[in-house]
């Protein structure tokens, strides 16, 4: 039974849902692709520092407990801050300045940020 064309609008919503999850499977397989790229260059990069310098594992564990640390929480994630603390006049300013908005000290934007 049919009611004013409602199996078709059925049709229609099945088949934009199950686009919708193919594209998001797809962008998923991407990014893990990537993201396993992306453990192999670190893992290189890492022996040839290791080969050219006198790093140990201690030292690569310790600067990533550093790093990590950075956003005052250990937990393996880099959260992005949205304010900065001026090294001039120590009043906080939003990142997405270059120049702090009291003093007039100019920020170096990292090349991670």
């Amino acid at each position: 039974m049919q009611h004013g064309g409602s199996t078709d609008n059925y049709k229609n919503l099945f088949s934009e849902h199950s686009q919708r999850d193919t594209s998001t499977k797809a962008v998923v397989r991407d990014l893990k692709a990537r993201v396993d790229k992306l453990e192999v260059i670190a893992e290189a990069l890492w022996e040839l520092l290791q080969e050219n310098t006198n790093l140990s594992d201690t030292d690569m564990l310790e600067k990533v407990t550093q790093v990590d640390l950075k956003d005052g929480k250990y937990d393996h994630q880099k959260r992005k801050l949205i304010a900065k603390k001026c090294s001039r006049c120590g009043r906080m300013s939003n990142k997405r300045h270059t120049q702090c908005l009291y003093c007039g000290e100019v920020h170096l934007i990292g090349p991670f940020e």
